[in-house]
């Protein structure tokens, strides 16, 4: 049996596509929203990846910002990471710019010289409806809020985004709380 299912990178590219169904919330900002409340761990691209790794699962993060020497984000490390590290084990002996490097020599490089893929990421004064459908025409779970110099502030993942849709009161419509007589 071929059992479909739908997942939340589905319902954000659904949403993303009828942003509308947001109402109000849709044009509101992540600031606006309260997402830039909560502080995000960081690793510095000169770390390994083990010790990435180390950091993400003390912190429960799936995803962590890699920071320069001016705290500045240079790439990211997900779980995707662990898997593609599994099958080798020197992987995560490797400095973070070095495992995600972009380029076939990678130690011809200065360490903080190296071309990295940036994730994706977006400001205090991005929409709700920007970031989904940034993040639906990338196929991602999460995002990298950033101020305006690159300084990762947290991570927003669907689950957050999904967490503050469903919260009592914040359609306008849904009671803020249930009173029985």
């Amino acid at each position: 049996i071929n059992a479909e299912y739908m997942g939340l990178a589905d319902i954000c590219q659904f949403i993303s596509k009828f942003p509308d169904m947001l109402g109000q919330r849709s044009e509101m900002t992540v600031e606006e929203l309260g997402f830039a409340q909560r502080r995000v761990f960081t690793v510095n691209q000169r770390d390994t990846m083990l010790q990435a790794f180390r950091v993400m699962l003390n912190e429960n993060y799936t995803t962590i910002p890699v920071v320069n020497s001016k705290g500045q984000l240079v790439t990211s490390v997900s779980c995707m990471d662990i898997w593609n590290t599994s099958s080798d084990l020197y992987g995560l002996r490797l400095m973070v710019s070095f495992y995600k490097s972009q380029v076939p020599n990678p130690e011809d490089y200065e360490p903080d010289a190296i071309p990295l893929p940036l994730p994706l990421h977006c400001t205090l004064k991005t929409t709700l409806k920007q970031v989904l459908l940034q993040m639906a025409s990338s196929r991602t779970s999460y995002i990298i809020l950033c101020d305006d110099d690159l300084h990762p502030i947290t991570t927003i993942g669907l689950n957050d985004i999904f967490s503050l849709l469903l919260k009592p009161g914040m359609d306008g419509v849904t009671p803020i709380s249930h009173t029985t007589n």
